[in-house]
């Protein structure tokens, strides 16, 4: 299992010099990163997803037949089950 303690993002996409702290609190276990429109949500997690699993894990890496799923809204029933 991995903790993820901190994650700092320069230069990537529209985040310069951005610094997080996960909860490593026992009994509050999840960190909610909340914004505005436009302040780099999906930047962050990009940013994550690349740090944490390469290229292949971004929609349009290396190899496309892998996406990353998520959220049950991106799921498509009819295929995925």
């Amino acid at each position: 299992m991995i903790l993820l303690k901190s994650a700092k993002f320069y230069n990537f996409k529209g985040l310069r010099d951005v610094e997080l702290e996960f909860s490593t609190d026992p009994k509050k276990k999840l960190t909610v990163i909340r914004a505005a429109n436009g302040t780099g949500k999906t930047s962050v997690m990009s940013g994550l997803t690349w740090g944490l699993f390469g290229d292949d894990a971004l929609d349009g890496g290396r190899k496309k037949r892998h996406t990353l799923r998520l959220s049950p809204s991106d799921w498509n029933f009819s295929s995925d089950g």
